[in-house]
């Protein structure tokens, strides 16, 4: 391989994130981004194995818990994409190592409510730790080329840092409170989020302007649930 070819191509891989507040209004959804969606609908599934098994009210709290955390999955890991991904070599492999640690994540989701909730847990913790290292970079280039943002970086990326050491905790736990403590987080971050999303529309959070690829990603995930219910419903009599 010639330097000149050399060169391009460590350029391909290690190119850094787009800097927190650098948005592509007119960025469309690519089709590793499809598939990555596609990765959720698995897991999901594997969830609602579990509620048709269980029909009863305990039986879809414990599903709503589940589905709640694979949904903040989602978002962190869309959310990523939409604001700091490029079309390079680095973010899709990004893409599939996360689909990696989902595609080992739905081995542990059916039973994760019970016996396979420590190895659930453990699993969920890495793919946040992947994305508490993302988001980390882009605060590290932020620090370079937008320090305004800094705040906002940071506090997420802390954020994140305390979610894997709750989520990875809550592996040692019995199965009752370990549920406990995932709905407790489930509460927590969606209240950030609401926070947060108050923040934007109040120009607080200006690097959080929702574009076209952003709107479409929500419209395909809202197609989830209905996916994963036909797949994880049980066979006909």
């Amino acid at each position: 391989m010639t330097g000149e070819t050399r060169g391009p191509l460590k350029r391909w891989f290690l190119r850094p994130p787009r800097s927190h507040g650098e948005i592509i209004a007119d960025r469309r959804v690519s089709f590793l981004e499809l598939f990555y969606d596609l990765v959720y609908v698995t897991v999901i599934a594997q969830a609602a194995h579990h509620l048709a098994e269980h029909i009863s009210v305990r039986g879809f709290a414990e599903f709503a818990v589940i589905f709640a955390l694979i949904w903040i999955a989602w978002i962190n890991g869309s959310m990523y994409l939409e604001l700091h991904g490029r079309e390079d070599g680095r973010t899709r492999s990004i893409v599939f190592v996360q689909m990696g640690i989902l595609a080992l994540l739905a081995v542990f989701t059916e039973h994760a409510a019970d016996g396979g909730g420590p190895a659930f847990a453990l699993v969920y913790a890495t793919f946040l730790a992947v994305m508490t290292w993302l988001w980390y970079t882009v605060r590290r280039q932020d620090r370079q080329d937008h320090p305004e943002f800094l705040p906002v970086t940071w506090a997420y990326a802390t954020g994140m840092a305390v979610s894997v050491a709750v989520i990875g905790a809550s592996a040692l736990l019995p199965t009752g409170p370990r549920l406990i403590v995932w709905a407790g987080f489930v509460i927590a971050w969606i209240v950030g989020m609401l926070l947060a999303g108050r923040g934007a529309r109040a120009g607080l959070n200006p690097g959080m302007t929702p574009t076209d690829s952003a709107r479409s990603c929500s419209g395909s995930w809202t197609a989830c649930p209905r996916l994963s219910v036909m797949a994880g419903r049980s066979p006909p009599g």
